[in-house]
């Protein structure tokens, strides 16, 4: 029996710095905290899908010269049929949410301005472990 390939996606662990703190922007949909992302179109690239997604969820512009300060480097939350692809992007613009451009719905309901331990306290828990990647990369320094 030929195994089916897992589905690709890919987005943004988006933070801002506030004061000495850092906020982690999380899409609110159906009660729960969700992030910027989505499957990968044909012929995209993990980090191309993300901007894309970013954009048409957050309207958030990712310039990865700039909003990528610890670069590429990237965390795959493995899931039974799909992997997704996170990146960190640094931002000082306001989310929008945004409607499916294709489905013309809207995926998220709101968003919140959330510390590390309310986002991992309230998004799904696949992501928290990304959450907390994503933590130790902006405040370590690694």
């Amino acid at each position: 029996m030929k195994r089916k390939e897992k589905e690709k996606s890919a987005g943004f662990v988006v933070v801002r710095q506030r004061g000495s703190s850092w906020e982690v922007l999380g899409l609110r949909v159906w009660g729960k905290i969700d992030i910027p992302k989505g499957h990968l179109d044909a012929g995209e690239s993990n980090l191309e899908a993300a901007i894309r997604e970013c954009y048409e969820e957050a309207r958030i512009a990712i310039d990865p010269s700039k909003d990528m300060k610890w670069g590429t480097t990237s965390y795959v939350c493995e899931r039974p049929h799909k992997d997704v692809t996170l990146f960190i992007a640094i931002t000082d613009q306001e989310p929008e949410i945004g409607m499916n451009p294709e489905t013309k719905k809207f995926e998220h309901d709101g968003y919140h301005w959330l510390t590390w331990d309310e986002m991992k306290r309230r998004c799904y828990p696949y992501l928290a472990s990304a959450i907390s990647w994503s933590q130790h990369v902006v405040e370590g320094g690694s």
